[in-house]
């Protein structure tokens, strides 16, 4: 059984310099010595101004789409609101543009995607914020580890001093498990 060949492509309109073209394969994303039993490649084309003007020129709502987003972005540039920047382009858009509908009827979508957007910078700080709650967190667990080791340490000393032992006596007597024991030992 034959089946048809896959492609995934995505559409980049952004400010920085990428190329016509370019493959980003899932793998990059792997350890260098990682062997994958799967491989993903994504072939992104560059729609912004300037680039891929064939591609555009054939395909009539991927344009009006470039025309959509270079109106919005100016609007915003201008000091509007996203959100009323996207609005007054789709009312400013022509009516035979082969989109406009089907923004019309998404109005409402729009407003949410822009609700959840973040920028890189939010990103980037719930990242860091992520990261502090995971290091205190595994701090907590080593002081509390820490503190667990340096009263196995006072009590294997109590013992030694009070009952004259020798400290393998001494953690024997704490039956503190072999493995646990040399290191331990090591602190005496």
């Amino acid at each position: 059984l034959l089946l048809p060949v896959p492609r995934l492509v995505v559409f980049y309109m952004g400010s920085e310099c990428v190329g016509e073209e370019v493959f980003l394969r899932l793998s990059d994303s792997f350890p260098a010595d990682a062997e994958p039993d799967i491989e993903v490649t994504v072939r992104v084309l560059n729609i912004s101004p300037g680039h891929n003007q064939e591609l555009l020129l054939c395909c009539r709502p991927l344009r009006e789409y470039v025309w959509f987003v270079e109106m919005t972005e100016r609007k915003v540039k201008q000091g509007m609101d996203l959100r009323k920047a996207i609005h007054q382009t789709i009312d400013e858009m022509p009516d035979d543009f082969e989109i406009k509908p089907a923004l019309i009827a998404h109005r409402a979508e729009m407003n949410d995607i822009i609700d959840f957007e973040w920028s890189e910078d939010e990103l980037r700080e719930a990242f860091k914020a992520d990261g502090w709650r995971a290091g205190r967190q595994e701090g907590r667990e080593e002081g509390r580890e820490e503190g667990r080791e340096l009263t196995l340490l006072e009590n294997i000393r109590n013992l030694m001093f009070s009952l004259n032992l020798s400290p393998q006596q001494a953690m024997d007597a704490l039956k503190i498990d072999k493995a646990e024991q040399t290191e331990l030992a090591e602190r005496l």
